[in-house]
């Protein structure tokens, strides 16, 4: 059996199992969060759960509904037609607050009449020269290079998709961030420069700037970005590009 919320409403429709069946599906290659294969000589697509492995059948739901799996509730899939704009404007704006948290200050710090600025880039390296190499090479991959690289390669999957275009390399790209985003950690470090200005509140002035309130903008735009792109569409989408 499988759910079907559309308006509020719930309704149930035919979704089977089989454990033969289920373990030729793990076998098979696809996106991380939601594999799918379609029956030898039928028009049939069948999903596994991505929470339970729970193997049913793809059928089609109302616009603006959800298909959620009978035993464990997590969602199957979605039919949102505005979902994909809708990431694409959060990609944008993504790289946007990324490139002011990246090239503007971050904290200013105030001390015995001296005051000094610091973006992310020059923490870096004050964290290298201070003997810390590891943990600068750790926060520059995991706040500066990753949650970059990210941005950029989704725009570069999905922006082309738009007009279905599939860029060399894409599948192979989108392929690559899954893996990617489980290292980025920009709303690590912002937390921490929020912890870092109230501790050393009772020794000197530190102030958070724009690029602080970027980083934790960034942050968040990339957690929602994250919620909203439904991988399941993009591979759909990449496949009927080819």
């Amino acid at each position: 059996m499988r759910s079907i919320h559309a308006g509020g409403v719930s309704t149930t429709i035919g979704c089977e199992r089989s454990a033969a069946g289920a373990e030729v599906f793990e076998a098979l290659p696809g996106p991380a969060m939601m594999r799918a294969m379609s029956a030898p000589g039928t028009e049939e697509t069948w999903l596994a759960c991505p929470d339970c492995d729970l193997l049913c059948r793809q059928e089609p739901i109302p616009a603006g509904s959800n298909a959620y799996c009978p035993r464990c509730g997590a969602v199957l899939y979605r039919n949102d037609p505005a979902a994909f704009d809708r990431v694409l404007a959060l990609l944008l704006a993504t790289a946007s607050l990324l490139a002011v948290a990246n090239f503007y200050p971050v904290m200013i710090f105030a001390y015995a009449g001296n005051s000094q600025s610091n973006t992310l880039i020059e923490g870096v390296f004050w964290l290298a020269n201070g003997g810390l190499e590891g943990v600068a090479l750790l926060v520059l991959l995991t706040s500066v290079v990753f949650p970059v690289l990210r941005t950029a390669g989704l725009l570069y999957v999905l922006l082309p998709l738009r007009a279905g275009v599939a860029l060399p390399l894409a599948r192979t790209t989108y392929r690559s961030l899954s893996w990617m985003e489980a290292w980025g950690m920009l709303d690590v470090y912002a937390l921490a420069i929020l912890v870092t200005v109230v501790k050393l509140g009772d020794l000197a002035e530190a102030h958070v700037t724009t690029g602080c309130f970027a980083l934790v903008a960034a942050a968040v735009s990339m957690i929602a970005t994250g919620v909203a792109l439904d991988s399941r569409e993009v591979w759909r989408r990449l496949e009927a590009a080819r």
